[in-house]
This record gives structure tokens, sequence and C-alpha cells, in this order.
């Protein structure tokens, strides 16, 4: 697979009294995607319970729900994830991720056995880059004729 799961211990603090806020205590690593989207796949609990993923908005708003305000909400901000919820059960959570560079986090990725992470969508943008700008570079190169590449036959 080409994501990559980083567990991560959660430092708790008490934002008003029974509702719980957790930082995650790594940073994440530069994450793949646009300025709009992230690749955080999902954040799971310790026991593999799914962390609703949202922003700090919807979080601010989820305690004020009638049916999900117990639940726990998780958001992305700047390299940090941040969790809130109503019980202080949370201890570890695991977020899955696909990173712009996998050597960074140094976690699973081997240079030798694993393919890069590239998604689909960017495949025909390498491509084009490649013929447009390699294969004429390399095809314009001057060879060395005058140096020693005569005598060698």
């Amino acid at each position: 697979m080409f994501y990559q799961t980083i567990r991560m211990h959660v430092d708790k603090t008490e934002k008003d009294p029974g509702h719980m806020e957790y930082i995650g205590d790594k940073e994440l690593p530069t994450l793949l995607g646009t300025k709009l989207t992230s690749t955080v796949i999902t954040i799971k609990d310790a026991y593999g319970n799914l962390i609703q993923l949202g922003n700090e908005t919807k979080m601010k708003l989820q305690r004020y729900r009638k049916y999900t305000c117990k639940h726990y909400i998780a958001y992305i901000k700047g390299k940090r994830v941040y969790v809130e919820g109503d019980s202080n059960q949370l201890e570890y959570i695991d977020v899955e991720v696909l990173a712009e560079d996998p050597t960074d986090s140094k976690l699973c990725y081997d240079p030798d056995k694993d393919e890069y992470p590239v998604p689909g969508y960017m495949w025909p943008t390498i491509k084009q880059m490649i013929f447009k700008i390699d294969i004429p570079t390399m095809l314009s190169v001057a060879t060395d004729t005058t140096n020693d590449s005569k005598d060698d036959t």
C-alpha cells in the first residue's frame, strides 16, 4: 500500500469541564495534496475505531449537536493532529497518511523494495514532464569526440 500508519500518543487537556482536547505528540510529515485537501486517509483510536475527520470549525460546533456531541472529531492544524471529545479514554491514535516523501518519516518505506507512493492522477503529468523536458535535453547534449572517444575503437 502507498499509505503509512503513524501511531502517536495524544496529550490531553480539559478545555471545558468534562470536555477533553487531545493533541498528537508527533508532527506529521509533509503530506501529498493541495492547499484545499490533505491526504490524511483515516484517524483511528488504539482499538481501530474510526474518528471523524473534519476541520476546526466543525470541531467547535460538534459539541452542540444532539446525537453526536460525545463522538470524537479530529482535525489537522499545521503539522499536528487535534482530537476533541467528551470521554477521557483516548491515549493513542493511528493516523494513516500519504506522505510527500515517505523517507522523511522512516517508518516503513524501503526504496529498494517498495514502490514510490505516487497517486494515479499524477502519472500523466509526470510522463508529460519527462517527454517535454528530460528527453529533449538528453538528445541535445553534444557528444564528446575530441577527448579520447576516437582512441577507444
